[in-house]
């Protein structure tokens, strides 16, 4: 058995800092691929989630954020080679010096993996070449709130990517998935690794005080809709919704931006549903108020899911770019992400409506359980 199960009182929230102790005691952290500033609330809550704990776990930190990994380290290789990653931490130091020295200096790195680990394209080799590089250099690295999937579904990838995320991954000294699907993808490389969940849940808990918004059916988009699917997405819920006294509310934000499709896809579902009004949070606390408000979400974004999942908020989901929200929704027991393109979809997605999944209490409580596998500083 290669993964481990772990189970941690939420009651350890409360004893995650020693107050007695000078902050910064256990040295200095680099955490890496903060989403916070990056994209939507729900990417916002979950990197602070992890923030505030390297803190209250006794670190000092510094942080990088997701554009940075992304964008900003130059070319990854593609070959995990320790010649190749040589060659990386070269040209990291004459394109980012300050990355590099902020991982040479770390007493411990924590990479925010979220879904940057799919597929083979720049974001993920980076993430990756970085692990590896980090490793090298003799530092203790964590990996968490996680999804992988190198093919970017449940499938092996080919060869070379497998062997390249495999290189890169199997000594870090610790590995957290947000999900059971990508717990495979370590089982079938031989890499041990927990089973935890994402640590959005964790920062509801810990720090929101969600408003009260107005009674909504609460619609959201997803990264990867096209203009057409956004299109049928509307038509589809102009006929089954019809006439209702619940307002219809697009869910869009962000703490600095929001994501550049949110707009997009707002208008293009106000052509089919004219009464859709536009919420736009000017804080977490407001996105969660609008969730844990609405009577119904149809939403294709995993961090909806995740927040709907952590307030009993009903909810019915469609796919993501990667597998995760699949992965989430098999986790839960709850039905499928619908494709919107499907055939069955308008009869499907009407059955979704007047059935919509909702966690019970004692899945709320294993979800914050499970969240706090990814803290172990």
């Amino acid at each position: 058995m290669q993964h481990q199960k772990e189970f941690i009182p939420i009651s350890v929230v409360d004893a995650a800092s020693d107050e007695s102790l000078p902050l910064g005691h256990k040295g200095q952290a680099l955490f890496m691929n903060n989403t916070a500033t990056g994209y939507h609330w729900g990417c916002y809550g979950t990197s602070m989630a992890i923030y505030e704990t390297i803190i209250r776990s006794g670190y000092s930190i510094a942080t990088v954020d997701v554009d940075t990994t992304h964008e900003g380290l130059g070319y990854p290789p593609t070959s995990a080679s320790d010649q190749s990653i040589v060659e990386f931490a070269e040209q990291l130091q004459v394109v980012n010096s300050t990355v590099f020295r902020a991982i040479r200096d770390s007493d411990l790195l924590v990479v925010n993996g979220e879904g940057t680990l799919h597929r083979f394209h720049r974001a993920p080799r980076t993430l990756l070449s970085v692990l590896r590089l980090a490793k090298m250099m003799g530092k203790r690295v964590h990996l968490i709130n996680h999804a992988c999937f190198p093919s970017g579904g449940q499938e092996p990838a080919s060869q070379d990517v497998e062997q390249f995320y495999a290189e890169c991954l199997r000594d870090l000294d610790r590995i957290v998935v947000r999900d059971e699907w990508s717990a495979k993808t370590y089982e079938r490389m031989g890499i041990k690794h927990s089973i935890g969940f994402d640590c959005l849940p964790l920062y509801i808990r810990m720090y929101a005080k969600p408003v009260q918004m107005p009674s909504s059916i609460l619609i959201g988009g997803a990264s990867h809709w096209t203009p057409d699917i956004a299109m049928n997405v509307g038509r589809m819920l102009s006929t089954i919704l019809g006439p209702t006294s619940v307002p219809v509310v697009f869910l869009a934000g962000g703490f600095k931006r929001e994501p550049r499709e949110d707009a997009v896809h707002y208008e293009i579902l106000k052509k089919v549903i004219p009464n859709i009004q536009l919420a736009r949070p000017t804080s977490f606390s407001d996105w969660i108020g609008w969730i844990r408000s609405a009577e119904l979400m149809i939403t294709g974004r995993f961090h909806h899911f995740v927040a709907a999942a952590t307030l009993s908020t009903p909810i019915v989901t469609m796919p993501g770019n990667t597998a995760k929200t699949n992965a989430l929704a098999a986790m839960l027991g709850a039905p499928p992400p619908l494709a919107p393109t499907s055939a069955n979809a308008p009869d499907a997605l009407s059955e979704r409506i007047s059935k919509p999944f909702r966690t019970s209490p004692a899945q709320v409580q294993a979800i914050l359980e499970d969240a706090l596998v990814n803290f172990d500083f």
